[in-house]
């Protein structure tokens, strides 16, 4: 499943762009977190009839599905067999518990820091912060969320993990393995950027990433095993021409998307 984990897709495929469209749809809307927070709870997790909601409860359950789903995803796995046996019995509990665990590892979902997580998790990834950069959200200078969309940004992150601590109860959540999420190194980043012809944008988004290496050196990885170490080589050296690079975002964008939208129909043929 490394072509659909290559590049943060997960993050950017699923939760992440509906909390991007959510931020900028109510941008200027509230002054604080807490403010864009009780504004988005009016079209949150809401029946989805597919007209006016911004991120409905339909959404909400395909992006954790196609996370789930898409992390146990190879070539030669059948999708409907996959599906067919991800669904059988599934509950609320067991999606969001399964999500949380791939995508934010070992957490304790009743503390605050849960919240602090998520938020993280969503600006540290690489696909995103492409992703707000090419909907003007994000700045060159310092390489960081513009001030005017960070508020908005938390507000949703933080009802996505209100919802996630609810439907497990506020639940510790193990993770049993290193075996999470990846999302694409600084210098892939850089070079995405690079090919958009967006030279400043990827000299910043470069510095970023080394400083946050150089600051979260004894971070990056709990984990000494195998695979740990294969995920740092693989996130801080693919060394990729830039064409295959924009290819395989491309690719692994249309791969998850094709099971983002397999997801959907399966959740339409259940209720």
């Amino acid at each position: 499943s490394m072509n659909l984990v290559y590049n943060g897709i997960p993050i950017t495929g699923s939760w992440g762009g509906d909390c991007q469209e959510m931020a900028k749809a109510y941008a200027g809307q509230a002054s604080d977190a807490a403010g864009y927070a009780s504004a988005m709870r009016a079209t949150f997790n809401i029946d989805d009839d597919g007209s006016t909601s911004y991120f409905g409860n339909q959404d909400l359950r395909a992006d954790m599905d196609s996370v789930v789903v898409g992390s146990k995803v190879t070539k030669d796995t059948d999708l409907a067999d996959a599906l067919r046996s991800y669904y059988a019995n599934l509950t609320d509990y067991d999606r969001a518990r399964e999500f949380i665990s791939l995508s934010f590892g070992t957490v304790d979902t009743s503390s605050s820091d849960f919240a602090d997580a998520v938020y993280r998790a969503l600006m540290d990834d690489s696909g995103m912060q492409l992703l707000f950069y090419m909907n003007d959200m994000w700045s060159v200078q310092g390489w960081a969320i513009k001030d005017e969309y960070a508020p908005a940004v938390r507000g949703i992150t933080d009802l996505f993990a209100e919802y996630l601590s609810g439907a497990v109860n506020g639940e510790k959540i193990k993770s049993d393995t290193n075996d999470r999420l990846v999302a694409m190194g600084g210098q892939a980043l850089s070079d995405a950027l690079s090919a958009l012809g967006d030279t400043d944008a990827a000299q910043a988004a470069l510095s970023a990433a080394d400083s946050l290496a150089n600051n979260a050196e004894s971070t990056v990885s709990s984990g000494s095993d195998a695979i740990s170490t294969a995920r740092e080589t693989f996130q801080t050296k693919f060394d990729v021409k830039i064409f295959q690079m924009i290819l395989l975002i491309v690719g692994g964008l249309a791969a998850f998307m094709l099971v983002f939208s397999l997801v959907m129909f399966a959740l339409r043929r259940r209720d």
